[in-house]
């Protein structure tokens, strides 16, 4: 039985020996990487998340609102990093955000930014909050780290229906600015769009073209798929949205990943404009978990739609031999 914490959000702290979970490549199209959670539970509450389907204590924040806090993570990263002979880039964070409100006082996330940083070893960040100014100034220490900003919408009172927490429109474009002006690789996310919510098509290119005026590198796009244990609730949600309930279970008929993704004939024009968009905008593109049934068999989207060298921007190196690390007083 944990102690529950109120502020600045209700979270219990666990002492933990988990580290980073391998996510290798395979059928996905990601890149080889080592993927952490310094939190699970996140106090954005995006009505799609499809971490709200998982287990453990995913499933825990779930029912009672708690989030998880792994007490010194960051050292069982550390050790771990030290134990492998290939290090691929860390990615913080696959299903929570690192800098929900929890991390203004636990700081996990920038503590293992500073972990992997002494290693040699890129971090690639991916948030809808606000990126604190020092882990900005630890990741543009390290070569190769890259920041991801999350958008939904360009309509700040729209966001604030999508979520409960996260950063407002103009702090996520605020983030891009902070991001770039370090020197830090940046990219947009545009993930997902939100079928009858969010695929307005000018506000999409209007996003895009922002995000270039504000620094964006590249842009990453996928279209909301539904876990299937989210499936009715989702729908649910949609409705609640003001999203026509037989339009959305007609669209909804590509089965694959466990999740069900809007028909091809939907996401085909979507994504063909939005890519179309970044050239003009002189941004790369890529897709994100996208794939299409081809003669019985899943074909990922990225060999047609990807215009950089990898679906993340650039190419991303992985650290063969540690070397020469970099001391932590160097980092402070």
């Amino acid at each position: 039985m944990y102690q529950v914490i109120s502020a600045p959000a209700p979270h219990v702290i666990v002492r933990s020996r988990k580290d980073f979970t391998y996510w290798a490549a395979g059928a996905t199209e990601c890149v080889p990487r080592l993927l952490v959670n310094p939190y699970n539970g996140c106090t954005h509450r995006c009505f799609f998340c499809y971490a709200r389907a998982l287990p453990g204590y995913f499933a825990d924040f779930e029912e009672d609102g708690c989030v998880t806090v792994f007490e010194g993570l960051e050292k069982n990263i550390g050790e771990g990093l030290r134990g492998l002979e290939t290090v691929y880039p860390i990615q913080l964070s696959p299903a929570t955000d690192p800098f929900q409100s929890v991390n203004e006082k636990y700081a996990l996330t920038e503590k293992i930014i500073a972990e992997a940083v002494a290693q040699s070893v890129l971090v690639d960040v991916i948030s809808k909050g606000r990126y604190s100014d020092d882990a900005i100034r630890l990741m543009a220490r390290q070569k190769g780290c890259i920041g991801q900003v999350t958008m939904l919408t360009p309509r700040e009172e729209l966001r604030q229906q999508l979520m409960q927490g996260a950063a407002t429109t103009e702090e996520l474009f605020e983030n891009v600015r902070r991001l770039r002006s370090a020197g830090v690789f940046t990219i947009v996310r545009i993930d997902p769009v939100i079928p009858g919510i969010t695929d307005d098509l000018d506000d999409l290119r209007g996003m895009i073209k922002d995000a270039s005026a504000a620094g964006a590198q590249h842009v990453i796009v996928s279209a909301m798929r539904i876990p299937y244990r989210m499936k009715e609730r989702i729908f649910r949600d949609l409705s609640a949205l003001g999203v026509d309930g037989k339009y959305a279970r007609e669209l909804y008929a590509d089965w694959y990943d466990g999740s069900v993704h809007p028909k091809w004939d939907y996401r085909k024009p979507l994504f063909d404009e939005l890519s179309a968009e970044a050239k003009r905008r002189g941004l790369t593109f890529a897709l994100c978990r996208e794939f299409v049934k081809e003669e019985g068999r899943l074909v990922g989207l990225n060999g047609r739609y990807c215009t950089a060298e990898s679906c993340e921007g650039e190419k991303i190196n992985v650290v063969e031999s540690q070397g020469q690390r970099v001391s932590e007083s160097e980092i402070q």
